[in-house]
Order: structure tokens, then sequence, then C-alpha cells
């Protein structure tokens, strides 16, 4: 979906490539509510696209194989149907639909979560920044295990903290 935005992209007109290597997605939560539980997945793929008339468009695939807890055995517990149920559900995407001004140089990004087979709306607060070639987009939102389609995962507290980094370059 394109839609017009009410940022100021007019340096940022063109289509941007997902580098993966400076992209970064990270979760923290509970598990049996005592012991910290974090990790890591990898986006995959990602474009946006500004144009010349200020509508942009953005999706960024974020591949649940690739959660990294550091424990084996968890990872595939997280794998698995109790959770993100990579067989059937292999992607999690991130359609954002429109970029808004916020407070002290911050957009509001709102867009939709894919995962599990359903679209969950999504509104985060995110620092857009610009080096050169390359732009970055970093957030941080708390999710409920019901949003993320987790609702087995009885292990785990409600929330999920994600904080995500993500980083494009002008393709």
């Amino acid at each position: 979906m394109t839609t017009q935005s009410n940022v100021d992209l007019a340096d940022f007109v063109g289509t941007w490539a997902l580098n993966n290597e400076k992209t970064a997605v990270n979760f923290r939560t509970r598990a049996l509510w005592l012991f910290r539980a974090k990790g890591t997945l990898q986006a995959t793929e990602g474009t946006a696209h500004v144009g010349s008339d200020g509508r942009f468009s953005c999706e960024i695939v974020i591949d649940p194989v690739s959660i990294d807890t550091k424990i084996k055995k968890r990872d595939d517990h997280l794998r698995s149907a109790d959770f993100f149920d990579v067989a059937n559900f292999p992607t999690i995407t991130f359609k954002v639909s429109e970029l808004r001004s916020a407070l002290s140089g911050n957009v509001l990004v709102l867009g939709n979560l894919a995962i599990h087979g359903r679209s969950t709306p999504l509104t985060l607060l995110a620092q857009l920044g610009r080096a050169g070639e390359s732009v970055s987009l970093s957030t941080q939102v708390v999710v409920t295990k019901e949003m993320l389609g987790m609702k087995k995962a009885n292990l785990i507290k409600s929330w999920v903290t994600m904080s995500a980094h993500f980083d494009l370059v002008r393709s």
C-alpha cells in the first residue's frame, strides 16, 4: 500500500533496500514469569519506496526460523506450533502504511504486522536517521503474545518487548 506521508521525505525520494548486516530485531520477555529470556530474529528482506509526490511504501520480512536465544532446545521449541509455528507460517511481515511527524524529530510508523496468518495494526514511535546513502529506523514496542498469535505460550509472560533497528541503502 502506498500512502501520502505528512513527514518531509524530499531527501529520501527513491527506492531503498534492507541492509541485513546492519539490521537487528531483538526481543525480551520472561519465561515462567521469573527467568529473563531474550533473543534475536533476522530480517531477510525489505524495501521502501518514496515517490517525488511524498507517497511512501515499505515492507520488511522477518524469518522466524532464524530465532536465536543461545539455547538450542528453547529455539527449537519457539519454532514449534506452540509459538512461531514456522512449518505453517515461515515469515513475519511488517507493512508500513503511513509515516507521520511526531515530537522531537521522531516519526510515527503506522502499519500491519502479519504473523500466524493474521494481520495486526501497529503504531510505532521511531527515530529516523540518514547518513549518506543509508537510512535507519529504530523503534521499540511492547506486544502481547496474543497479538503475536501465541495463545498456547503459557510459559511466557503475556508481553514481549521488541526492539528493532532497520538500515536501508539506496538501491
